[in-house]
This record gives C-alpha cells, structure tokens and sequence, in this order.
C-alpha cells in the first residue's frame, strides 16, 4: 500500500475495532494493526503464515490479512457523517466505495449535497489520476478511462470541494484489488 500524503492518519478498512482479534494462535494475534503495533502484527503474521503452510490454509489467512489491511485517509476528511459525492465505473469499484464509506461512517449525497468526493478507480498505474481539476466531472471522466474490471490495484482519492464543486485533492492511496 503507498500512501502519498504526510498529514496525520487514521487506519479505515474492513477490520473489526484495534482491540479486536481477527485470528490468534496462542497468544498471537493479527487484528491489531494501529500504526505503532503493525510491526508487531506483520511479525505474528509471518509466523502465523509459516504455521498455517502446511495445513492449506495459507491462502485464507492471505485473503483475510489483506482485508485487513488499513487504508489511512486524512485529519479533514476523517469525521464521521461526512457527506461525499462517489465516482466509481464498475462494480467491484462501487463495492470498495460502500465499504470505506460504511467503515467511516460516511454518507453518500447528490453532488450539490456533498463537501467531499470519493473516487475509487482499478489501474495498473500508480497515478491514474490527474493531480488537478477544474471541476469535479474531470475526474469522473479520466476515471472511465481506467481498467475498472481487471486492474490489479484500487486506487482511492479522497478530494475536497470547494464553494465551485472544483476538485482539490487530499488523499490518494493504492492498495492491491482483491478479487
């Protein structure tokens, strides 16, 4: 995952709260992944992997460990009840949109309705999207021009409003699309 903005992060994903465990043996455990104890939760993974190996069920605790995976969005956009105007082209695009919303606890609104815009895109490139816009329906078009069913990455942007719905990016994270 690349995360290309330095401001303060919170960890959003499909993860139960930090407290949580996802998966332990003994006394390991791989649901916590705060910023600070994902070292410790990348090594319970790796010995957690070596475990399972033998026994086939390798590919499960992969599948659940990058569902797992946070994905950081910025301080401004962070709040709970957020409204956003979401921009997605296919429907495993739309998918990824509604969880990061319901993880958030965001809301989405009719473009006049909305402070923020989510775009989820599927890409093979690292920067689908522009780094500017004039207007919001720009990026809605160079993201039908992105490999929405087969891409192997999501890329997400979070960009904020202004009063003339002109785009200003906050956030951009890419992640591989699990499929």
């Amino acid at each position: 995952m690349r995360d290309t903005t330095d401001t303060g992060a919170t960890s959003v994903g499909t993860c139960p709260p930090p407290s949580a465990s996802v998966l332990t043996s003994g006394d390991t455990a791989i649901g916590v992944l705060h910023e600070q104890n994902l070292e410790h939760a990348i090594t319970a993974l790796r010995k957690i992997i070596r475990k399972l190996a033998g026994i086939g069920l390798l590919a499960m605790v992969v599948a659940a460990t990058v569902a797992c995976l946070p994905l950081p969005v910025t301080g401004s956009a962070r709040a709970a009840d957020e409204h956003f105007y979401v921009i997605t082209k296919s429907l495993s695009t739309g998918v990824e949109a509604r969880r990061i919303l319901a993880q958030n606890h965001w809301v989405s609104v009719p473009l006049r309705q909305a402070d923020f815009a989510l775009v989820v895109v599927r890409s093979e490139l690292d920067f689908p999207l522009s780094e500017m816009y004039d207007n919001i329906f720009q990026p809605e078009e160079d993201a039908d021009h992105q490999l929405n069913i087969a891409g192997s990455n999501f890329v997400v942007y979070i960009f904020k409003l202004d009063d003339n719905f002109q785009p200003i990016r906050i956030k951009r994270v890419s992640y591989p699309a699990r499929d």
